[in-house]
């Protein structure tokens, strides 16, 4: 897809879902949404301040690379070439980060995919880069974070390794399966189901944060499922091992059968969290929204051409 195909998906997909603003919300009576392409998308939430802007960057897929991981070459190989022949990743990732220096959002919600591969420069790049903004930032693995082409393991094993060797720096501190910050008053939960499954602990999590009450904004790297949106949705009765097309190109294990249970109880755990405003992720490398009565799910376009999705809460 090309540049201009691209945002025209973009466009097509934020008219037939989002344009009219959101049909009655019988549990969330308090929170409306709406998208315009000169505005982005606006969560209304009583009882803030002030509108709480949040920048949504994902899939930046920094492909930055040096010496120090030439035993990975073979495994980066693949991923280390541009989306675009006229913006590099990097470049698009220096632009969004400059233009937020100087419109200062209040917050840069980092959902995933932010390199291709975890070499010690794409990382140390990004943290530097992300750090120097001056925007308070928030960060979330998605499946390539941590994923090298060929390496050995399942996907869980390689999030696991990675992670500790080298995504650390990425969270701050804070707990890489599921952490909360609140910004402006709206709690950020963010979870990682980077593998498409959240396990217990993230559900127990998401379930404690969501009954302390008061605004809350869910942040992930997949989407969840809704009707349509096909097997590469967390919680998606179409995902399966037939259904993974991509596992030999990426050279890595297939996906099982079935996602775990916990992901499909975490899935309806969403449907009745009445303090949950939005659900916002990225993969899909497109904007895209729907409505479950009310709430909106949101997938952010792709950040390594130079593209965001605005949020305004309040």
């Amino acid at each position: 897809m090309n540049r201009r195909e691209f945002i025209a998906s973009c466009a097509a997909a934020a008219s037939a879902a989002a344009l009219p603003g959101c049909a009655s919300r019988p549990r969330r009576e308090g929170c409306l949404f709406r998208y315009t392409p000169s505005g982005g998308l606006r969560v209304r939430c009583d009882g803030l301040e002030r509108p709480l802007r949040v920048w949504q960057v994902s899939d930046s897929h920094l492909n930055l690379r040096d010496s120090r991981d030439d035993e990975y070459k073979d495994f980066y190989a693949r991923m280390g070439v541009e989306w675009n022949p006229k913006l590099t990743a990097r470049e698009a990732f220096e632009r969004i980060l400059d233009d937020a220096r100087e419109k200062r959002p209040d917050l840069l919600l980092v959902t995933g995919d932010l390199i291709s591969f975890p070499t010690l420069k794409n990382v140390e790049f990004a943290v530097e880069r992300l750090d120097a903004c001056g925007v308070p930032w928030l960060y979330t693995a998605g499946n390539h974070d941590w994923h090298f082409e060929g390496d050995e393991g399942s996907d869980a094993e390689q999030r696991a390794r990675w992670i500790e060797k080298r995504l650390l720096p990425l969270y701050k501190g804070e707990d890489p399966m599921a952490y909360a910050k609140t910004v402006g008053g709206v709690r950020f939960l963010m979870i990682d189901n980077s593998t498409y499954n959240v396990d217990e602990r993230q559900l127990e999590f998401f379930r404690a944060e969501t009954a302390k009450g008061g605004p809350c904004v869910l942040a992930m790297h997949i989407p969840l499922w809704h009707r349509g949106w096909g097997a590469y949705a967390c919680g998606s009765p179409d995902w399966c091992t037939a259904a993974d097309k991509n596992w030999q190109i990426e050279r890595r294990q297939p996906w099982a059968e079935r996602q775990d249970e916990s992901t499909f109880e975490f899935r309806r755990a969403v449907d009745e969290a009445d303090s949950l405003l939005a659900v916002l992720a990225g993969h899909y490398h497109r904007l895209e929204m729907v409505s479950d009565s009310g709430l909106v799910h949101a997938t952010a376009p792709l950040a390594a051409v130079g593209e965001i999705l605005k949020v305004t809460i309040g």
